[in-house]
């Protein structure tokens, strides 16, 4: 996520180090696949942004490294998503031939952090506490 003025000038030194970028590094920048999102700009500018940078145009609500990011309250709904990937990783570990020491240290190591890293963006709301909650308890 990079964020800039919206000048002309701005946005034309970003595609030039983004190029940079590809040069130092070898490494390839789909453009195709990147999105701008463009605040406090009318319609027709955000578009030209957009062209100039050669990405498509976005508005909120997106998802941003599989974390749902709004310009308002995100919802308890958005965060559904996170708690049905807890649930996939711990499905395969629910045997009965799991003690309760390693069913703790995947908690520590595995399952606790995705809730630690929604908490890097967001304050949680106490609901979603309680769904991250229940689910650790129904594994352990």
């Amino acid at each position: 996520m990079i964020m800039v003025e919206g000048s002309d000038l701005d946005i034309v030194n970003l595609k030039f180090l983004l190029l940079c970028f590809e040069a130092m590094s070898r490494l390839k920048i789909n453009f195709d696949k990147s999105e701008v999102v463009v605040l406090g700009f009318s319609a027709v500018e955000q578009q030209s942004i957009a062209d100039n940078l050669n990405c498509r145009l976005a508005t909120f609500p997106i998802t941003y490294l599989g974390m749902s990011m709004a310009d308002t309250k995100i919802l308890m709904s958005a965060f559904d998503p996170m708690l049905g990937r807890m649930a996939c990783r711990a499905e395969p570990w629910r045997g009965r031939f799991t003690s309760k020491a390693s069913k703790s240290a995947l908690i520590s190591s595995n399952l606790a952090s995705l809730p630690m890293y929604m908490t890097g963006m967001y304050i949680l709301p106490e609901g979603v506490h309680g769904s991250f909650d229940k689910e650790l308890a129904k594994f352990f």
